[in-house]
């Protein structure tokens, strides 16, 4: 009995055509696992993957890496996409944090994910904890997919015209990730930043 072996695609030099077209051929293959290395910060690598699969990218990657795929990993059981107990929702977060992204998440399930409670729950909350967390923002219409996402966008265009850098120098002694608060001295202005910051 042959076993299929995770699959190692190295994007140095290439489009992200051709990047995304050999994700989708290792997917299609069975690959268990797939490797992106040397990513070079490229904008919609791995964006429209329905099907199940686990890719790390090993490097920087652009804006809206992953975007419009469908669902949670729940390869370990509907228990293990909690947004508590799932450990690939830890290490998102945490290597967002690490590296200062900030996540901005639409939530539109699939016909089979939307009929599943536990599913709709999991996945509305995972994709809240990320987009807070980072300083993001996650955008739900109700359970089910959105009518348009245009809504949406408009409203993450606007977020995206409003940012402001801000800089300050951390004292703290010890490394890790240590929580932070932005507030404005404006009544009735919602800031939204990342929950902290490792050193």
């Amino acid at each position: 009995m042959s076993t299929v072996e995770a699959a190692t695609i190295d994007a140095r030099g290439r489009d992200t055509r051709s990047i995304n077209q050999d994700i989708r051929q290792a997917i299609a293959d069975g690959a268990p696992a797939i490797d992106v290395l040397h990513p070079g910060s490229r904008h919609n690598l791995a964006v429209g993957i329905l099907e199940p699969a686990r890719i790390t990218f090993r490097g920087d990657v652009g804006y809206f890496c992953g975007g419009l795929s469908d669902g949670l990993d729940i390869s370990r059981g509907v228990d293990s996409s909690s947004p508590t107990q799932s450990v690939d929702l830890q290490r998102a977060v945490n290597e967002s944090q690490r590296r200062g992204v900030a996540i901005y998440g639409f939530y539109s399930p699939s016909i089979v994910a939307a009929a599943n409670p536990a599913l709709v729950s999991n996945a509305q909350s995972s994709l809240l904890r990320l987009s807070e967390e980072t300083g993001g923002l996650a955008f739900f219409q109700g359970t089910g997919a959105p009518v348009s996402f245009q809504p949406f966008i408009r409203e993450l265009d606007t977020s995206l015209q409003k940012q402001a850098a801000l800089t300050f120098l951390s004292t703290h002694l010890s490394k890790g990730f240590h929580k932070l608060e932005v507030k404005s001295s404006t009544p009735g202005v919602r800031v939204a930043y990342p929950s902290g910051y490792v050193r």
